[in-house]
């Protein structure tokens, strides 16, 4: 029903559900439908349903469950809060961060076999003998939206072809094959609107990156790529944080 877009039938279906089983995951399923919905007060009272009944459970094996629904609802409720331009911004990040996971799910189970060939051309290309933790979001986003394949598509163009996206977004989507790479240092924070300021630390410009990255404050560094969409960059999942050693020699240079 979600995915045909019939979301009064797919929110009975889910209080149906939930009235027979009352389960966790059930509850943060809902809430992640609510949330996508913008009804951010009901989105966040499924989460804390679903954080209940963890927490009553108290089973071991839910602990990276029980992150992932704290994590839920510290977001929603962050946005459930924002207002005007913030939450005009905040709301726009996440449609494209939602975006961005169905295109590379959907190029990860459509072309998978490609995507084996592109993970030996990634390592050769970068001399990786592996490719670690830290470089999956990286690389996921350079197979989907800058490798191509035999007709000269990327993954990325053959999703938005299918779906029908528009051709603002098609040009989005298109643009994140081409990241900016570099050492940059976070010149301002405002996690409750998502948003940071940081600095290329080679050429001085300064980017409105978008990010789920409470962890980032003022003065810290990081290397690696942001993501153009819009007005603002995206984060693409994955930043190296770099240790205050690190810090200070770049700064240095």
């Amino acid at each position: 029903y979600d995915r045909e877009e019939r979301h009064v039938e797919a929110e009975a279906e889910y209080k149906r559900f939930l009235s027979k089983t009352d389960d966790e995951v059930g509850w943060a399923n809902y809430g992640h439908f609510l949330e996508k919905r913008g009804r951010y007060a009901d989105s966040l009272d499924a989460f804390n349903n679903s954080l209940a009944r963890c927490e009553r459970a108290g089973k071991e094996e839910y602990r990276g469950f029980l992150d992932a629904v704290k994590d839920s609802i510290d977001r929603v409720e962050r946005m459930k809060n924002l207002e005007g331009e913030a939450a005009i911004k905040a709301r726009e990040y996440q449609e494209a961060e939602w975006l961005i996971d169905d295109i590379r799910e959907f190029a990860e189970k459509r072309f998978e076999k490609e995507l084996a060939k592109a993970e030996a051309e990634y390592k050769e290309e970068r001399d990786l003998e592996a490719i670690m933790l830290e470089d999956a979001f990286d690389f996921i986003n350079w197979f989907v939206f800058n490798r191509k394949l035999k007709d000269g598509k990327t993954p990325g163009l053959v999703y938005a072809e299918e779906n029908g996206l528009s051709g603002d977004l098609m040009e989005r989507t298109e643009g994140l094959g081409n990241p900016v790479a570099g050492n940059f240092e976070v010149v301002g924070v405002d996690h409750a609107a998502f948003k940071l300021m940081v600095k290329d630390m080679a050429t001085e410009t300064e980017y409105t990156l978008m990010g789920n990255v409470p962890e980032l404050i003022e003065g810290q560094t990081f290397v690696g790529n942001i993501y153009p969409w819009a007005d603002f960059y995206l984060t693409g999942g994955g930043l190296k944080v770099q240790d205050e050693e690190s810090s200070q020699s770049i700064n240095k240079e």
